[in-house]
């Protein structure tokens, strides 16, 4: 087991405090904190901007940092864009398919076009496809979850057609922990033309993700989940497909002439980077990465497996509910249960009076809790900073919940 607690500087300011919300937000390992504080003291400059040596460094330490991401995610420099987060890039991506911007030409959608979803999406992966369903006439159409709350497969050749135009599907739900068996729904999508979009929000973070060796075509994550500072998504796609793509948001930085009626475009990435960029957040995700390949990300994936058989063993306690997978094989350490008799802000809010921080509600997934029957549940999320002393403290901790609200 990995032993890396000292590493991150919160929990020398609060001793005590365990942390168990890690699909929310992780926090910042001290080789981070210091990177981002020598990019303020000695790097900050703006890119794109400047012919001075201070704005020439900058400008490098961005190719540097897209140079890292794409290594650490499979894919080629170009097709690395940098957004404000995954919820942005799943946005941009879907105005690509607007008809009136001719982006794809004969990809946008139609009212004869179908987009595939899964009823295990998160609000983010899930809304921008409904609008543009709703602006399109284009109609949804879902792969359902088991009762363990992993998406079928079984019926891909029923719901994946020629009419389909898109499918959006998550690689591991921030609810059931379950990882997407995502092979054959690209391979299904790929046999009939169609577009595959994959939020990677939660692998990303927590397996060894190669984008070509999935052969997705796009795909987006952020890196406040990884460790990076909060402002920072990244958006991956095909360079055959982003070379067919327009900007879909316009201004500085993006252009390769204008006149007052005219526009014209570099290549991506930049086509799709208006604007100034959240440098600093970036910078931040460059040093995330080095230190997770510091640390070695099969380590991090064997810490976190052991950690997750741990926390599973919550359903042996009487009155607890797990949504999601109750083994550990094919599945990472988010799992999210109900107490029964206790609302789960209850559960949380007596978690955090023994200085456990855990999630409530229905993590922007406000379907899939339908499905499971219930308005909302509790998360607990592991990170490379927790310990198996950690998660048995959390088991004895919810153990006497139902004895304290009385239940």
């Amino acid at each position: 087991m990995l032993n890396l607690r000292d590493e991150f500087a919160i929990f020398r300011t609060y001793p005590d405090l365990i942390y168990l919300d890690n699909s929310t937000t992780t926090q910042r390992p001290q080789y981070v904190i210091d990177a981002i504080n020598d990019f303020f003291v000695s790097k900050n400059a703006n890119t794109g901007r400047g012919n001075y040596k201070l704005a020439e460094r900058a400008d490098q330490l961005l190719a540097d940092a897209r140079k890292k991401v794409a290594g650490f995610v499979g894919a080629d420099i170009n097709e690395i864009i940098f957004t404000s987060n995954v919820t942005s890039t799943l946005n941009l991506i879907s105005y690509a398919f607007l008809n009136d911007t001719l982006s794809f030409g004969p990809l946008a959608l139609t009212a004869a076009d179908e987009i595939v979803l899964t009823q295990a999406e998160h609000h983010a992966n899930l809304i921008p496809w409904q609008k543009l369903a709703h602006r399109t006439g284009a109609k949804l159409r879902w792969l359902k979850v088991d009762p363990s709350g992993r998406i079928r497969i079984d019926r891909l050749e029923e719901i994946i057609t020629s009419h389909t135009k898109i499918v959006a599907f998550t690689h591991l739900s921030n609810v059931t922990g379950a990882i997407t068996d995502v092979q054959p729904i690209i391979q299904a999508a790929h046999q009939v033309g169609a577009i595959t979009v994959l939020d990677a929000c939660q692998s990303v973070p927590h397996l060894n993700v190669n984008f070509h060796d999935l052969d997705i075509d796009f795909a987006g994550f952020s890196g406040h989940k990884m460790f990076a500072s909060f402002g920072t998504g990244v958006w991956y796609g095909k360079s055959e497909l982003l070379e067919q793509l327009q900007p879909v948001v316009y201004g500085g930085g993006i252009v390769e002439d204008v006149t007052l009626e005219t526009s014209s475009f570099v290549d991506s990435p930049l086509r799709f980077e208006s604007g100034t960029k959240n440098f600093d957040s970036i910078y931040s995700l460059m040093a995330a990465i080095e230190f997770i390949e510091h640390v070695g990300r099969t380590n991090l994936i064997d810490h976190e497996y052991a950690l997750t058989e741990k926390l599973l063993e919550i359903q042996n306690i009487d009155g607890i509910r797990i949504l999601g997978p109750t083994d550990h094989n094919n599945r990472i350490g988010v799992v999210a249960f109900t107490v029964e008799g206790v609302h789960p802000h209850d559960v949380a809010q007596f978690f955090d009076s023994q200085n456990i921080c855990v999630r409530a509600g229905h993590h922007c997934t406000k379907p899939l809790h339908r499905i499971f029957g219930v308005p909302a549940s509790v998360r607990a999320s592991v990170s490379a900073y927790n310990s198996l002393a950690e998660i048995d403290q959390f088991i004895e901790t919810l153990s006497k919940v139902r004895g304290f609200f009385g239940v």
